[in-house]
């Protein structure tokens, strides 16, 4: 009986052993070209101030009604702030960008690139050559689609308290407009 005792925790001995040591296979992270749930801006494209609403604006202690703003490539909205040491905000869709994919084909055409998700959205900080003195930046770009981003820039002064990082700024817009944009749909 002492034999059998011993085989079995030698061989119990030895499955726990090998299970401990193979190596563990985790899940790969999706790509950051992916988008498990597209979120349809476009109709933001020429109209980007309807992407946050009333209550989001009260909020981000932002002025209402924002201010259109066009680019070379894309129009955006662009808000003050009441209280002047909160973070600035300005938000644009861009369906031509080429969404995440593009982006990454673009990276090095900025001076920082740092990827990370938002709501489960692939995303990227990205800081961009006419930052100026007295003032800190970052722009968030979120992939809402294959070809679609979200492109969320938050600006601090140098009189703002109630923000160290404008990537976070950035990050906490582009969230809460993504949760107001995702209850919207049908």
């Amino acid at each position: 009986m002492r034999g059998a005792w011993t085989v079995a925790v030698l061989t119990a001995s030895v499955v726990l052993v090998t299970a401990c040591s193979s190596p563990q296979t985790a899940p790969s992270p999706a790509p950051a070209t992916s988008t498990a749930d597209p979120l349809d801006l476009t109709e933001f494209e020429k109209a980007p101030c309807g992407l946050a609403s009333p209550e989001q604006i009260t909020r981000f202690y932002l002025a209402a009604p924002g201010t259109v703003a066009r680019s070379q490539s894309i129009v955006s909205c662009q808000w003050s702030s009441r209280d002047p040491r909160a973070p600035r905000y300005e938000a644009a869709a861009d369906p031509h960008s080429g969404g995440m994919a593009g982006l990454e084909s673009r990276r090095s055409a900025f001076p920082s690139f740092e990827r990370t998700v938002i709501h489960n959205y692939p995303a990227a900080h990205v800081k961009d050559r006419s930052d100026t003195v007295g003032h800190s930046r970052c722009t968030t770009e979120v992939g809402v689609t294959a070809d679609t981003l979200l492109v969320i820039t938050a600006t601090v002064t140098e009189r703002s308290t109630t923000s160290e990082d404008p990537c976070d700024d950035a990050d906490r817009f582009a969230g809460s407009i993504i949760g107001f944009q995702g209850h919207r749909a049908p």
